[in-house]
């Protein structure tokens, strides 16, 4: 399942999802948690 799809233009989301992704770091080799940093990780390069 896709869960982060599509553009994000808000910087304040970008800022949102990048701490989220930091909060993640521990838990980076589960498989979802690997999925969504993934994901957002080309939300915030597309920025």
């Amino acid at each position: 399942m896709e869960t982060l799809t599509g553009e994000v233009d808000s910087a304040r989301c970008v800022g949102h999802l990048t701490r989220l992704v930091g909060d993640f770091a521990p838990y980076r080799r589960r498989p979802a948690v690997r999925q969504v940093t993934e994901q957002a990780a080309g939300l915030r390069t597309s920025h």
